[in-house]
């Protein structure tokens, strides 16, 4: 499937700094980085957690839903998250987590300035050891939570969730309430009028459902400027994509490619 004229026109657009990424679990999905998409690892981590005691099966009515998941955890556990976060750190790659190719071809349009800035709804930093395999930290900020927007360089990412390094797994924003104190406290402002102040924003591998990614990405699009277009990227059935429905966009604002395979679409248009 080719990209839409209006995408292959930012990338090429004299300048840069025409498009914003907003990435989800579906870019770390494929190889070498291979880590599954939060269904995947909300109900392997709700089936050891209720083998080690921690939760009752049927505690969680929806297990597959991470969000759904961390409320059941922080009810259960006196208002803590920290055994569920352990669980996703322990025995998922975050931390070492191998940038695949389309998350090294984001670090080469990042530091193009073809790219303005991504927002990554994953924990895991494979787009942060992208960044440094391609030696281009010098001008790539690394923004791992709302505490370092004091670290903003021209061109930035952004962990909206926090991230594997963050010291304390409370911080992690796994429920709807946290994302709520999150986004109004901390993070609308400078979104709304620094990040997604560009022509182009672009949804990619934004992977399976829950309620905070869900809610993260209606939040984006409602602070996404007046005159600014919005598109999906995702090898799915766009009439089965949850987000799709959040996001509310047109049949035309839906490109139906995998992660990988879009990045490299957009770079050799830039390479033309």
């Amino acid at each position: 499937m080719s990209l839409p004229a209006e995408l292959l026109q930012a990338v090429s657009a004299l300048g840069g700094g025409k498009i914003t990424l907003v990435v989800g679990a579906g870019c770390s999905l494929e190889a070498p980085t291979s880590i599954p998409l939060a269904g995947t690892c909300s109900q392997q981590s709700h089936d050891r957690l209720v083998a080690d005691g921690v939760i009752e099966k049927g505690d969680c009515p929806m297990p597959w839903n991470l969000s759904c998941l961390a409320d059941t955890v922080f009810a259960k556990r006196g208002g803590q998250q920290r055994l569920l976060v352990e669980q996703l750190s322990q025995h998922y790659a975050l931390k070492a987590a191998s940038p695949n190719e389309g998350h090294l071809l984001t670090a080469a349009l990042l530091r193009e300035g073809v790219i303005a800035s991504v927002v990554t709804l994953n924990f895991d930093l494979a787009l942060s050891t992208a960044i440094g395999q391609l030696g281009v930290g010098d001008v790539v900020g690394i923004i791992d939570g709302p505490d370092e927007l004091l670290n903003q360089k021209t061109i930035n990412l952004y962990y909206l969730h926090r991230n594997a390094n963050a010291a304390d797994p409370e911080t992690w924003i796994l429920r709807t309430e946290a994302l709520k104190t999150e986004w109004k406290g901390k993070w609308e402002a400078v979104i709304a009028a620094r990040v997604l102040a560009t022509p182009i924003v672009v949804f990619a591998g934004l992977g399976s459902p829950a309620d905070v990614l869900i809610e993260s990405s209606k939040l984006i699009q409602n602070a996404i400027p007046n005159g600014s277009k919005a598109y999906q990227i995702d090898p799915g059935d766009p009439n089965k994509s949850e987000f799709f429905k959040a996001l509310a966009l047109d049949a035309a604002s839906f490109v139906q490619m995998t992660w990988c395979d879009f990045m490299e679409a957009l770079s050799q248009r830039l390479v033309v």
